[in-house]
């Protein structure tokens, strides 16, 4: 596992100083995971162990990076991505609305409907309705951060949900159910 001496030349992360990386960064990868799943707590708790264990392997290669919460998030969300690639549709009976701000309201088939579509949209598109719906950023603070108006991020938005409703089509059973 990772190195538990604590004076390591090269940089390498301790198994102390790692431990408590862990026990900082863990409820807020989980909630992150946990939203994006639908509250599949297996599928959460594999995500987010997964992403502990590239963590490990990585930074006792090649350091701790800058950001360690922004490197964990990432990584989640690419191996999300990769299930839902992977993953087999599951049809829905009724009428799609984009996701809310907040996604705990919403049922784990549905939520991973969206995760399958996002999977197969640009990832430009897929991370900016990620950072609205699941993250709750409101349009100023997307702007702000991509160095962009706030006009252009709506535009945006507007696309990526019609993209994000044409990629759902398949799913319904009743065509012209999505509204």
């Amino acid at each position: 596992m990772v190195s538990s001496s604590s004076g390591a030349d090269n940089g390498a992360l301790t198994r102390d100083e790692f431990l408590e990386l862990y026990r900082t960064h863990l409820p807020r990868l989980y909630r992150f995971v946990s939203r994006r799943t639908g509250d599949d707590r297996a599928l959460a708790e594999d995500v987010v162990q997964e992403t502990f264990l590239r963590a490990v392997r990585s930074w006792r290669e090649q350091g701790l990076p800058r950001e360690p919460l922004s490197w964990l998030r990432t990584v989640a969300r690419n191996l999300l991505v990769s299930h839902f690639r992977r993953a087999a549709p599951v049809a829905l009976a009724d009428g799609f609305d984009p996701p809310g701000e907040d996604l705990r309201d919403e049922s784990p088939e549905r939520v991973a409907a969206v995760q399958w579509a996002l999977a197969r949209m640009r990832p430009q598109q897929a991370r900016l309705l990620e950072e609205f719906h699941f993250d709750g950023r409101r349009v100023r603070e997307i702007a702000r951060r991509r160095g962009l108006s706030e006009k252009a991020v709506e535009g945006r938005l507007r696309r990526a949900r019609r993209t994000l409703r044409r990629t759902l089509q398949p799913l319904f059973r009743k065509q012209g159910a999505i509204r």
